[in-house]
């Protein structure tokens, strides 16, 4: 049963982050990865919520498993942030690959912070 609960976070996961990669697609014309480094602050943020909530017992092993290893375990992409990294990099964008590197890594840190400071009720 538990692996239907991972399952079925990690299908709204997966979508949520490929609706979000096709609006940002179509709202913003640019080179720079925005929308990969947008979704890893974002589920970076969701996940730092959810361990606060972990840490208040605020939520359950099925919570846990639905929405921090399945949700936000698909949703963020560090697959994605590694592909745009290394392509920012093949065409001669080191700068760039550089810096989407560190912001996602420091952005994302913050945002697990933030999130595990705010307390949602």
């Amino acid at each position: 049963m538990e692996f239907l609960f991972v399952g079925i976070g990690g299908f709204f996961g997966a979508i949520s982050r490929f609706s979000l990669n096709i609006l940002e697609k179509k709202l913003v014309s640019h080179s720079f990865p925005v929308g990969t480094l947008f979704i890893n602050v974002l589920g970076c943020f969701v996940a730092g919520v959810i361990f606060s909530k972990i840490e208040t017992f605020q939520i359950n092993r099925t919570g846990i498993l639905f929405l921090l290893v399945g949700f936000t375990g698909s949703f963020t992409t560090f697959s994605t942030l590694m592909m745009d990294s290394v392509q920012l990099m093949k065409v001669g964008n080191n700068l760039g690959a550089a810096l989407n590197l560190i912001l996602s890594v420091a952005l994302g840190a913050t945002a697990i912070l933030l999130g595990r400071a705010i307390n949602l009720s």
